[in-house]
């Protein structure tokens, strides 16, 4: 047993050069290097933070005070190193619309052999507004990179109506730039080639459609010979809206199997349903079938009536 030689407290074991574990931990600052002050990046359009190590073009959504934000932060401080392991992190409140975040830390080091020290230190970093590569291209003209035409020509426009429904329902449009109407339809605006034909994928899925796709050159650099185009992708939806009658001239009828001249549209999704209402008999029409032969509706649904039947008396004619 010795006496610690600064304050002189008995110390039991291992004398640590002399001083009790206190002392030490008083004299020994494992925090040096460690830098107390950094700066986050925000954009202020979309809310992103942007993510250190990815070149200042990788933006990731956090929230404030979350588990993501907090490992942007700790990658922002600087001197965090193996040497000195992270025991635990967390944020210290500040107001939500300060631009300022304070983050807690506790770091532990092996100063001597078989001797750990653990030190508690506070990080300040400074909220500075950047926008992001994606804000970037929304805001300035002619960046987008593929275009994706979408009409329906005629009098009715209820399958684009739906059409529109359905892609905020499934959340197709998030990696929308920009959305312009027409008098025949929409052209949605992509700044990546995939995502257009993710897109043109969705469309294809839920409604009677045929695209087809063009290209033209924008730019041209003789240096790598790379050349830069901007791809237009044009669909048309089938014009024959739900609950319409539509009247299929004697060849197609017989083309099709036989089919009664006057038929109700019961579906416009991926295919066109066809509706006897006469005997009940139903048919499909799939988006091949239909634009090879095409027919068109008689009368909407605006144009009909309903009725119901409400009680049937057979005639015997013997």
């Amino acid at each position: 047993m010795v006496l610690c030689c600064i304050c002189g407290v008995q110390v039991t074991g291992t004398s640590h050069g002399g001083r009790c574990a206190q002392c030490l931990q008083k004299e020994v600052d494992i925090t040096e290097g460690i830098s107390r002050h950094s700066i986050v990046y925000q954009c202020g359009s979309c809310g992103k933070w942007q993510r250190p190590g990815g070149g200042g073009t990788v933006y990731v959504p956090a929230e404030r005070e979350s588990r993501e934000l907090l490992a942007i932060c700790l990658k922002s401080i600087k001197g965090i190193s193996k040497e000195r392991s992270l025991v635990e992190a967390g944020f210290i409140w500040t107001e939500p619309h300060s631009k300022e975040l304070k983050v807690k830390v506790t770091l532990q080091k092996e100063v001597m052999a078989g001797i750990v020290v653990q030190q508690v230190m506070t990080c300040e970093l400074r909220v500075n507004g950047l926008q992001c590569s994606v804000c970037k291209k929304s805001f300035t003209r002619h960046t987008w990179e593929s275009n994706v035409q979408v009409r329906q020509r005629g009098d009715n426009h209820r399958t684009l109506l739906n059409l529109e429904q359905l892609v905020l329902r499934h959340q197709a449009h998030t990696q929308l730039i920009k959305v312009a109407g027409t008098k025949e339809g929409m052209d949605f605006f992509f700044t990546k080639e995939r995502d257009a034909q993710a897109f043109v994928s969705f469309v294809k899925g839920v409604a009677v459609v045929r695209h087809h796709e063009s290209k033209h050159l924008v730019s041209t650099n003789v240096h790598n010979n790379t050349q830069r185009f901007k791809r237009t992708t044009c669909i048309e939806i089938c014009p024959v809206c739900r609950d319409d009658l539509v009247f299929l001239p004697p060849p197609l009828a017989r083309a099709l199997g036989g089919l009664p001249p006057y038929m109700l549209c019961s579906r416009a999704a991926s295919f066109v349903g066809l509706l006897d209402p006469f005997s009940g008999r139903t048919f499909e029409v799939t988006a091949v079938d239909f634009f090879k032969r095409p027919f068109s509706s008689s009368f909407s649904h605006p144009q009909l009536t309903e009725f119901v039947v409400l009680d049937v008396v057979p005639l015997d004619f013997e």
